[in-house]
């Protein structure tokens, strides 16, 4: 098989390349990620089966080299790149992992989102300085390099070091053959990764899941339960205790894993054995409520075809695997965010698979839009592809902030509507590109950002709008509902995008209108909040002249400083233009 991926390779038969690898992983993957099928959630997956038998061959199409392990080393030393990586003159771009320590300097950064991790701090100038330490909610990555984030000293030891003017073009020069190979190859790993990360659920199969004959020895189907959080651990405990008849121990560990994977498979077998559980499991939690949440409802529980289950898991690893060789060849991460940004939905699924309106969408509005339907893994591996790739690249950073403002009504109704974290969700990723000053201009000026979140803000509180025609909020029935509290999630994006004043000679036409036209919005949004009778009215109707009310012990997102800050700014722009 190795020897006809080379060959076809070498000819650039793409389509060639394409089926060989989707059928070789077609195969194997049932096998490699096969179900235990008396504790299906005990997955014990053979790591060196999954680097020799699934990863190894793409590591060989893409160094045409068969003696390549499960890695590009062949690839990065030919074309002369470091296998440290570590790259002289570019942004770190460490992605954090959840609670992982990090490190803001309070003289030198820009604002207090840019931030360093460990390795960077203690090899800069910065740990001299007055300086705060943080733990990361897992949304964020290294700024160490990135000029914009600091007002001196912007890069430690390691990324200063041996820097040239032109190493930012140099990082994405390889040979034309090169080139093509990688970005045709990075283009068949990711179709595959979203086709079936994002596969809507129902009982049609991807054709290259349903093609595959499975084997007759392991069980067809996998009941599957997907994490919430609205059911706390104690309901999920109790109910996969009596439903699928475990222990307390076995319950306890399923729970675990549901919490940090976002789902888990907890019964294996027929399609009728599999539907059983789901019934039973439904049936146990339908009647749970969660006042936090305000939601209710049961578990969401679905009966999964095994192959399909096996090839999810699989291309998780995979969009891992992919981000994880950005890391030591640079062109590797320009090429996955060209892909991800350029290449349309239309190329890889039939009209019959999706909605019309999708037909046009990249991959990555394809996924930015699907965001809330992934399970946490599937998104967190997502997110941090896009923090490796697209959000260290200038041009592409700019490119994915335009299509994210195009469709951040859509987005954050869905981050309202879910009950996931905000660090589980892509909107967590706004601080990333609201913060930076040429970005949040272009974006104010070109896409009237400003003006696009306040009116998303403004039709979402349209249903506290008791009496239209009156024009004014009322929170009286219910006085900080949870909904409210994701939707002001929104201030901060707005306070994201007004960090940076602009420079007189920044100030364009163009965004000088669009800023007032934001400007406007806000000043609408503020007059709808405005009592009808004085103080006391709003107090009974649970608002005030600037928001909504803090109460129970529960936090709001927008403080009392940050309104006053928001104020400030407002009136500094304001005095600006």
């Amino acid at each position: 098989m190795l020897d006809k991926l080379i060959s076809v390779a070498k000819e650039r038969d793409w389509r060639e390349t394409e089926r060989l690898l989707y059928e070789h992983w077609s195969q194997q993957c049932p096998l490699i990620f096969a179900p235990n099928a008396i504790a299906p959630w005990d997955v014990k997956v053979d790591e060196a089966k999954i680097n020799d038998v699934l990863l190894h061959p793409v590591a060989t199409a893409y160094c045409l080299d068969e003696s390549a392990g499960a890695d590009l080393k062949p690839l990065v030393v030919s074309c002369g790149f470091k296998e440290d990586g570590s790259r002289a003159g570019n942004i770190c771009g460490r992605v954090f992992k959840c609670g992982e320590a990090t490190y803001s300097c309070k003289e030198c950064a820009s604002d207090p989102t840019c931030v360093l991790c460990y390795e960077c701090f203690q090899r800069s100038v910065h740990k001299f300085h007055k300086y705060r330490m943080a733990a990361s909610g897992g949304s964020g990555y290294c700024d160490c390099g990135d000029v914009e984030a600091w007002k001196q000293h912007p890069a430690c030891e390691i990324h200063i070091s041996q820097a040239q003017p032109d190493d930012q073009q140099k990082s994405n020069q390889i040979p034309e053959e090169v080139s093509e190979r990688v970005r045709a190859l990075t283009r068949t790993i990711l179709r595959y990764s979203t086709k079936l990360v994002c596969w809507p659920h129902g009982n049609d199969l991807p054709e290259i899941v349903s093609r595959v004959d499975l084997d007759s020895s392991l069980p067809p189907y996998q009941t599957i339960l997907y994490n919430d959080e609205t059911h706390t651990y104690d309901s999920v405990i109790r109910a996969l205790n009596l439903s699928i008849h475990c222990n307390e121990q076995q319950a306890m560990l399923l729970a675990t894993i549901v919490d940090r994977e976002g789902r888990s498979s907890v019964r294996a077998g027929s399609n009728e054995f599999c539907a059983r559980a789901k019934e039973e499991i439904q049936r146990r939690t339908q009647k749970d409520t969660n006042r936090r949440t305000e939601k209710s409802g049961p578990l969401e529980v679905r009966v999964v075809d095994t192959r399909l289950v096996a090839m999810q898991n699989f291309a998780i690893r995979l969009m891992n695997w992919l981000t994880a060789q950005t890391r030591n060849f640079p062109p590797l991460a320009w090429t996955v965010g060209e892909v991800l940004l350029n290449d349309r939905l239309i190329e890889e699924v039939s009209s019959m698979e999706v909605d019309d309106d999708d037909l046009n969408d990249t991959l990555l509005v394809h996924l930015m839009k699907l965001d809330r339907a992934l399970w946490k893994a599937a998104r967190a591996n997502f997110h941090q592809m896009l923090m490796a790739t697209v959000l260290m690249n200038g041009e592409h950073k700019q490119q994915f902030s335009r299509q994210f403002i195009r469709f951040y009504k859509k987005v954050f109704f869905d981050f309202i509507d879910d009950d996931h974290e905000h660090a589980v969700s892509i909107t967590a990723l706004t601080v990333q590109i609201f913060t930076v000053p040429a970005i949040a201009r272009m974006l104010v000026a070109d896409e009237s950002a400003l003006e696009h979140i306040f009116e998303t803000l403004i039709d979402h509180f349209q249903r506290y709008l008791r009496e239209p025609d009156r024009k004014r909020f009322d929170f009286s029935a219910k006085s900080f509902p949870n909904v409210l509290r994701r939707a002001l999630y929104m201030m901060y994006d707005q306070k994201y995008l007004l960090t940076v004043i602009p420079t007189e000679s920044e100030w364009t036409q163009a965004l000088r209108e669009n800023f007032l036209r934001g400007c406007y919005s806000f000043v609408k949004f503020l007059s709808y909040m405005q009592a009808r009778h004085g103080r006391g009215k709003a107090a009974k109707c649970g608002t005030s002249s600037m928001g909504a009310r803090v109460g129970d012990g529960i936090q709001h997102p927008i403080t009392r400083a940050d309104r006053h800050n928001a104020a400030y700014r407002l009136g500094m722009f304001r005095c600006a233009c």
